[in-house]
């Protein structure tokens, strides 16, 4: 078995493949030379019948010849039941019967036998038929034999062919298997070597395609689209690495400012007011840690609690028909309440919110807001972590720039979408779409 593992992939195949082979022909072989022995022997049959029958017609008419008349290659007599040869055929002793009388009984009781037959001058393995007859003088036997000499020179020198044949076959098969097989597996060695080459997918690096238009390069262009795919995420995890950075730096650098000059600060009153601001700081970064984690769970596997949630309640809107979704409650209060906070931060003056089952299978939450709208470019956009279309304002008020993304990620998990569009009122539009409870 180790020995075997030591062995290369294409030597296995090529094993394999070689040792299949070779119990088909072996297989095929045998079913060869079956088949033509049979079919020889049932041709032999066919032929000596008529012959049978036709002694036997004229033994029974009483008009017994004093020569049999037989084909060439054919021995026949005539045997009374004593065993005394009565008539022969050219060629057949006169004396000796090709088969004993019991014998000959059986095989006109069974049918057609191989038999060794001295008596004939085909002498050796013959194909024996016989007919009982019955005549006026008692019981005759016709017994015709004929050789099987030339069938069995035949079958041997069709099973020297197929010894010799079988394993010329197997080199041949077996060489063009390790080439086809090299040729094939050699494209995979090339995958593997361009695979190690490749140590950062965001270095553009990509594994080679194969000329030919196989299983392999499809292959091939499937790992480079996988690795098209890392790229993409790791690209996104460094700017989110760094988005995170960027926004946790701010309330740090503002609590640690406030902080030392508290701390060189004789006036209490002044003491206090930083103290404030540290506080106010540090409530702005446990806001923004709090929607990273609720954007992590969002965009992740983990399960969240499923239940029945009606929408209206969450909304606190007045409803004739119970909006009901299968949820986290706390998680579609959260988003609910995310972009009913973005309406309020934009609108000039009103925000609607309402909530109704739009299409059948759909529950829509909706809220307009009066203020300057979303251009048609930024719609998909602002779905996005960190991205604020009025950046400056949205730091002062405190927008971690996550509240929406946790809106998109909400919806998704709960096999739902969000969307913008114009709003009646002049501004934005926001719809948070999910599906009904069955």
């Amino acid at each position: 078995m180790n020995r075997w593992r030591r062995l290369g992939l294409r030597a296995r195949l090529t094993l394999i493949a070689t040792a299949a082979l070779a119990v088909g022909i072996a297989a095929g072989s045998v079913l060869l030379l079956r088949g033509f022995a049979t079919s020889r022997v049932h041709a032999i049959d066919a032929s000596t019948r008529p012959v049978v029958d036709n002694i036997a017609g004229l033994v029974a008419a009483g008009a017994t010849p004093a020569t049999l008349p037989v084909q060439a290659g054919q021995s026949a007599q005539v045997l009374s039941a004593g065993g005394a040869v009565i008539a022969v055929s050219p060629g057949t002793s006169h004396t000796l019967p090709l088969v004993g009388v019991s014998v000959a009984a059986r095989l006109a009781h069974d049918g057609p036998a191989s038999r060794r037959v001295d008596q004939v001058a085909a002498t050796g393995v013959n194909r024996v038929l016989a007919r009982v007859v019955r005549t006026g003088a008692g019981t005759e036997y016709v017994v015709v034999a004929e050789s099987l000499q030339d069938e069995r020179a035949t079958l041997r020198s069709l099973r020297r062919f197929v010894a010799v044949a079988a394993p010329i076959l197997l080199v041949v098969f077996g060489v063009m298997v390790w080439l086809l097989l090299g040729r094939a597996l050699g494209a995979v060695t090339a995958l593997g070597r361009g695979a190690e080459a490749i140590t950062d997918p965001g270095a553009g690096a990509r594994l080679p395609l194969p000329d030919s238009q196989d299983e392999i390069r499809d292959l091939a262009v499937s790992l480079n689209a996988m690795l098209e795919r890392l790229d993409a995420a790791a690209t996104r995890e460094r700017q989110f690495v760094g988005d995170v950075a960027h926004e946790l730096r701010s309330p740090l650098a503002s609590i640690y400012t406030q902080l030392e000059v508290a701390l060189n600060e004789p006036d209490a009153a002044t003491r206090f007011e930083l103290l404030s601001g540290t506080l106010h700081d540090t409530q702005r970064l446990g806001g923004l840690v709090d929607d990273l984690l609720t954007l992590a769970r969002m965009e992740s596997d983990t399960a969240f609690t499923s239940e029945i949630v009606d929408v209206a309640e969450i909304v606190d809107v007045t409803s004739t028909d119970r909006l009901l979704v299968n949820g986290d409650r706390r998680a579609l209060a959260r988003a609910i309440d995310n972009l009913v906070a973005n309406a309020h931060r934009h609108a000039a003056s009103r925000v609607v919110v309402s909530a109704n089952r739009a299409a059948p299978g759909a529950i829509e939450v909706r809220v307009d807001d009066d203020g300057p709208g979303i251009a048609v470019a930024d719609r998909q956009r602002v779905f996005e972590r960190f991205v604020r279309l009025d950046d400056a304002r949205a730091r002062d008020d405190g927008g971690s720039g996550l509240g929406l993304a946790i809106v998109r990620a909400t919806a998704l998990a709960h096999g739902g979408n969000a969307r913008i569009e114009d709003s009646e009122l002049g501004g934005a539009l926001f719809v948070l779409s999910l599906p009904a409870a069955d």
